[in-house]
């Protein structure tokens, strides 16, 4: 069986949307064999071709400033920034991809073929995403050819004016699965179906699966330091985080996915780490630190002690707030602008617990997918 998944692909510098790709991928392909993800470029990627025939195109001149910044930031670069763009390339190659798609209108035109396509996880379903986020509702396929696993919205309400439009498309699914359960609340609200909600796909390797493909940074020694990942440069969040390193006399220790430097007081900055380094910045920190739901995801997998950060009113919260109480560690997240004293804590999570609730979890989501793959099969 042929199976194609399109989810976000390539990403050149989220760790989350790159290993999450991988792990679908991976999971599929170990398991039933012949497996691709769907080439498709997004604006921010360099050989976009705008398609101006369907609603949610960017406008040109974000798009314009999009590839300036790019491109500025490619002059500028530092050599450790080099770096790790090049190993997130190389991190990339581990997928088997279909031919590229440089437009939306040329997949539509020539779409891949396949026996069976999969809507793959992240936030593919977010309308307010910079991308024409039509495709990852494969309506360039047959409706009886595509599931989806782990898909999301990214947000808790789809605005009324595109209710319908994704009901329409949201119909055509043989099985729907989604990472949070607010999805699955936005689906039966607009289509009044039931779905089950599944693990985000990086929970779908182990461990030991992980840790195969890990790289050490050089002049960093295992358990000598706390690392604190975020997404985006918040220096609220920064001063925070380096609190648990200074309680504990490590080496601090941080990553940002957002483009630029952000030259710190209370740490270092790791710019250099792509996305085998980040797993074993991870897995090898005396205490693991984020502000991210897939940060939180592998500091679970890693069972590693654990601090959460998060800001009051951010919409993206919500899965991060479904992932705490799935594996009942609420109890690690803590306010970012909050004046309080937390650094003396251990933060130990209760690994056996954490265990014990992976696999049964894990187990209800590959269930999930042998249900709706081996369903197409006959």
């Amino acid at each position: 069986m042929k199976i194609g998944i399109i989810t976000i692909q390539k990403s050149q510098l989220n760790y989350g949307a790159c290993l999450q790709c991988y792990a679908l991928f991976k999971r599929i392909k170990t398991d039933y064999g012949h497996c691709e993800v769907i080439d498709l470029l997004r604006p921010m990627l360099p050989g976009y071709v705008a398609s101006s025939n369907f609603s949610g195109e960017m406008d040109r001149r974000k798009r314009y400033r999009i590839i300036i910044n790019r491109i500025k930031y490619l002059i500028k670069r530092s050599h450790n920034q080099k770096l790790r763009d090049q190993r997130f390339a190389e991190f990339s190659k581990l997928i088997d991809y279909s031919k590229k798609y440089r437009s939306v209108n040329s997949l539509y035109k020539n779409p891949p073929i396949y026996d069976l396509y999969i809507t793959g996880s992240d936030q593919v379903w977010n309308p307010n995403l910079p991308y024409i986020n039509e495709p990852y509702f494969l309506t360039f396929v047959q409706k009886n050819k595509k599931i989806s696993y782990a898909s999301s919205f990214g947000i808790d309400a789809i605005p009324s004016e595109l209710q319908s439009k994704y009901a329409e498309w949201l119909g055509e699914y043989s099985a729907i699965s989604t990472r949070e359960s607010s999805g699955a609340a936005i689906i039966k609200d607009i289509t009044g179906k039931d779905v089950q909600v599944v693990l985000d796909p990086v929970f779908l390797l182990n461990k030991h699966e992980w840790q195969s493909l890990e790289r050490p940074i050089e002049g960093v020694e295992p358990g000598s330091y706390v690392f604190f990942y975020m997404l985006h440069k918040d220096s609220d969040a920064l001063e925070k985080a380096s609190q648990v390193a200074k309680a504990r006399n490590k080496r601090f220790l941080y990553s940002i996915s957002q483009i630029g430097s952000m030259p710190s007081v209370y740490g270092e900055h790791i710019e250099q780490a792509g996305p085998a380094e980040w797993l074993w910045l991870i897995d090898h920190a005396d205490t693991f630190v984020t502000t991210s739901f897939h940060g939180s995801a592998f500091g679970l997998i890693f069972g590693k002690p654990l601090v959460i950060l998060m800001k009051k009113g951010v919409k993206t919260n919500t899965r991060i707030e479904n992932l705490s109480k799935l594996f009942n560690i609420s109890d690690h997240i803590y306010e970012v602008n909050k004046k309080d004293d937390f650094s003396n804590q251990d933060f130990l999570v209760d690994n056996n617990s954490i265990k014990s609730i992976l696999e049964k979890e894990v187990a209800e989501s590959l269930g999930y997918l042998k249900m709706a793959i081996h369903e197409k099969e006959n």
